[in-house]
């Protein structure tokens, strides 16, 4: 072997041997070790089952494959072919037999096993290394002080590594090197003129899979070649060492999972104007002054069962927060009814959508996941805007839900451009579910905006056919009336909203707007959106996502900063179905545009809006909020805009296609060490 490698120098492995026990033994204790124990046991136990299931399975493959191809040759031998060819003059010409050309070879029967097999068993050890992978983070990362010992156990083990890989290096490099460690954990190195900086994690890490992958190689070739039993002992010490530095890079690769951050990164500059066309007519409207249509007030909460109270006041000096727990409540059945019945405890115990610092803020100065089409969740349906159902959506986070509702036969459904395309289900149906999930969370307030896309159409008197008036009967048979504010003007300004603590403390946790065809007269609680809201660009097509307004135009700067706003951040592709042209969610770049920075993320979006407007955006309209550069990105850009720190657990699973499609090389180094090691 070349001594230049250092992985095949018996006296460089021994050292490093010892150096990582010594951090085992002094930097933890003996849970601590057993911990990482189980972790690498775990490990190498779903690997090796992942690497024999796919080896198995890669053969089973095979041989279906080779018999089939076998069948389809004796059917062809045995088939009546024809022997000659005759001419029109009479000549004929024998055609030659080639069946046995046809025949299958040695050759392609251990191809085909050998190609299946290794394919198999790559596969598998993936897939069993990133579930070992998976259930050893959990155990190591389960105890936090058991998790902060066994990071810093492993910080110093890499800088010592690299300190010691580095002074080898000065008798090559013709000159001394000055090594130091800042705070961050850069390592600096300067031979001469020259000082680089480096990341000690990333450093460490390459390092430790190239270290990795050459021991596996040279402790597989001596298991080959060697054969005494001096040789057997050493095979066997290896492994005990290969077994300590998998533990520690084990134990780094959870915790860096576990406590590495993303960093935002703000455009500057002027915006860009979208080149795509809007989805809906542009929509001008001159400045308009807020007239009252309310003459009831906000309400109380009885302290002790949680009703509402209608000789309660609001204007108390009292914190009324502390009522935001408590006794067991009533509520009325539906919105018609006047009788009650004592409601089941609360789902959620965590007041004010998920963040007690957003009790005392006005409705007005939060940020919030809006899910674009919420009900469009339909499999295979290119239509479909939404992974997951609303009460997914709900449970996960999302606190403003937007869809757009077609009527047939008099029936509100929610439907995507036709409901030939795509059909939800009704309106009624939908609210229904919302309802149910509002009764169970009485500490959070949501957003519904209901879009209607029949506002062109009139009847036989000419007046618009679809109204604010034709959401009332779903709204009512759903029970959803009950949870609805009713804000005491048409048009709000950011400061006439109530906190977040006094929409709970009232029961009324439920905001509705409509896009098109607004009557408040007829309908009160539904405010018109475009005289409390305003948007950017809609439906943009392009990866330039400018925070400049889209929807309502017409309206002064004046009166649009004392608005809320969405920023609508779904990129969409213009398909022609049946001769219509139709928007439908980009799927292929969702990781980029849900994701936390880069070009065309939310997160960047989120910042520029911020900067552009002095607020950041108070709703974030999104496709398949599932889906970005990590479950829930798109809560954590939310959080990163209301300035609170965002750990929850969010949106299930990414699928393992995902995830094999895009392996990185952590896995790769690891999956091609046991293959040549099983090869060889």
């Amino acid at each position: 072997m070349s001594g230049s490698l250092a992985a095949f120098r018996n006296q460089r492995g021994d050292e490093l041997r010892k150096l990582a026990e010594e951090h085992l033994q002094h930097d933890l204790n003996q849970s601590d070790r057993d911990t990482l124990k189980s972790a690498g046991s775990k490990v190498s136990t779903h690997a090796t089952i992942g690497s024999l299931l796919g080896l198995g399975f890669g053969v089973y493959f095979a041989f279906r494959l080779r018999t089939m191809r076998l069948a389809y040759f004796r059917a062809f031998r045995a088939a009546e072919k024809p022997v000659e060819v005759r001419f029109a003059d009479g000549r004929t010409e024998a055609v030659p037999d080639i069946t046995q050309q046809l025949a299958p070879s040695k050759w392609g029967d251990a191809a085909t096993y050998f190609f299946f097999s290794l394919g198999g068993l790559f596969f598998g050890g993936e897939v069993g290394f990133l579930t070992g992978t998976a259930s050893a983070s959990n155990t190591i990362t389960r105890d936090p002080e058991s998790r902060a010992r066994i990071e810093t156990a492993f910080k110093n083990y890499r800088i010592d590594v690299m300190k010691r890989e580095i002074q080898s290096l000065e008798g090559k490099s013709g000159g001394p090197f000055d090594i130091t460690f800042d705070a961050r954990g850069i390592l600096t190195w300067a031979q001469e003129d020259i000082i680089v900086h480096v990341s000690s994690q990333h450093f460490a890490v390459s390092f430790s899979l190239a270290f990795h992958f050459l021991l596996y190689i040279s402790i597989c070739c001596s298991h080959i070649f060697r054969t005494s039993e001096r040789s057997k002992a050493q095979f066997h010490r290896a492994n005990i060492h290969i077994m300590l530095l998998q533990i520690l890079w084990l134990a780094a690769v959870a915790v860096a999972q576990e406590s590495s951050q993303q960093v935002i990164e703000t455009l500057t500059g002027s915006n860009r104007r979208l080149t795509g066309d809007d989805a809906t007519p542009t929509l001008h409207l001159s400045d308009f002054s807020a007239s009252i249509i309310a003459t009831g007030t906000m309400s109380g909460v009885s302290t002790s069962t949680g009703a509402i109270n209608a000789t309660a006041s609001m204007s108390s000096s009292e914190n009324p927060y502390t009522q935001l727990v408590g006794a067991s409540r009533t509520t009325a059945v539906n919105g018609t009814m006047t009788a009650s019945t004592t409601t089941a405890a609360p789902v959620n115990t965590q007041p004010c959508n998920n963040y007690p610092e957003f009790c005392t803020r006005r409705y007005s100065n939060i940020t919030e996941v809006c899910a674009h089409n919420s009900p469009f969740v339909v499999k295979n349906n290119a239509g479909s805007n939404q992974a997951l159902p609303v009460l997914q959506q709900l449970n996960d986070g999302v606190r403003m839900l937007q869809g757009q509702a077609h009527i047939v036969n008099g029936t509100l459904y929610y439907c995507h451009t036709s409901c030939d395309l795509l059909n939800a289900g009704t309106v009624e149906d939908y609210l229904t579910t919302v309802t149910q999930w509002v009764a169970a969370h009485p500490f959070d307030v949501i957003t519904i905006i209901f879009g209607n896309a029949d506002y062109e159409q009139t009847g036989s008197d000419g007046k618009p056919l679809v109204t604010s008036s034709n959401f009332v009967a779903p709204i009512e048979a759903s029970g959803l009336k009950q949870y609805i504010y009713q804000p005491p003007k048409t048009a709000m300004t950011l400061e006439d909203w109530p906190t977040l603590g006094e929409l709970i403390i009232s029961g009324k946790r439920v905001i509705t707007f409509i896009d098109y065809n607004f009557d408040t007269t007829a309908v009160p609680y539904m405010l018109w959106e475009f005289y409390n809201i305003w948007e950017t660009p809609y439906s943009p097509t392009n990866f330039d996502f400018p925070c400049t307004l889209g929807r309502p135009e017409g309206i002064s700067d004046e009166k649009r900063d004392g608005m809320m706003y969405i920023a609508n951040h779904n990129l969409n592709v213009e398909v022609s179905i049946a001769g219509a042209s139709l928007l439908i969610p980009n799927t292929v770049e969702l990781n980029v545009t849900n994701g936390l920075n880069g070009t065309g993320s939310l997160g960047l979006m989120s910042n520029q809006c911020t900067v552009d407007h002095g607020r950041p955006p108070n709703f974030l309209l999104v496709d398949y909020y599932n889906i970005g550069s990590f479950n829930g990105s798109v809560f954590e850009v939310a959080a990163q805009a209301n300035n609170v720190t965002y750990n929850r657990k969010c949106c299930g699973t990414e699928s393992l296609a995902c995830v094999l499609a895009k392996p990185t090389v952590t896995y790769l180094g690891l999956v091609v060490a046991v293959v040549v090691a099983m090869i060889l």
